[in-house]
């Protein structure tokens, strides 16, 4: 077994502890496990002609414009009530983190970013929210046809 091929294995295996770690902790946690019905959540994965991984994860309520965020609040364990439309700040964050674990969930079932992720844009607002991530390793495929 070649060096490069023993600490491909060795990223493997850590990439797959934090995978591991990540599961047990949002499974511990007060998070919802996935949005619910009335939610329109999209994942989107797309590899570069330069080999870079990225994807895109989107999350809205179904037929609700920005303002109408009440029954996602609820939905995801906020009461959008009790500290008006908006919400306070710490619903924003609540929300902000249940949106993150959904779109960890979408990276870890679909076996895309296993070495990790940067974020590139996040504009996640109280009832809708948009993540554009791009993976640390890059795609084999990259110039293939070199």
């Amino acid at each position: 077994m070649s060096e490069n091929d023993k600490e491909e294995k060795r990223m493997y295996c850590k990439a797959l502890a934090v995978a591991a770690t990540v599961l047990m902790v949002a499974a511990c946690s007060n998070l919802q496990e996935a949005p619910g019905e009335d939610m329109d959540e999209r994942f989107y994965t797309e590899v570069t002609d330069q080999g870079l991984q990225q994807f895109t994860y989107t999350l809205r309520k179904r037929g609700a414009s920005r303002n109408d965020v009440g029954p996602v609040l609820r939905q995801s364990g906020v009461d959008a009530n009790r500290d008006g439309a908006r919400g306070s700040r710490k619903d924003r964050q609540r929300f902000e983190e249940q949106v993150v674990a959904w779109m960890e969930t979408q990276l870890a079932d679909s076996g895309f970013c296993r070495h990790g992720y940067f974020l590139i844009d996040k504009d996640i607002a109280l009832g809708e929210a948009r993540i554009k991530g791009e993976c640390k390793a890059v795609s084999r495929r990259a110039g293939a046809g070199l």
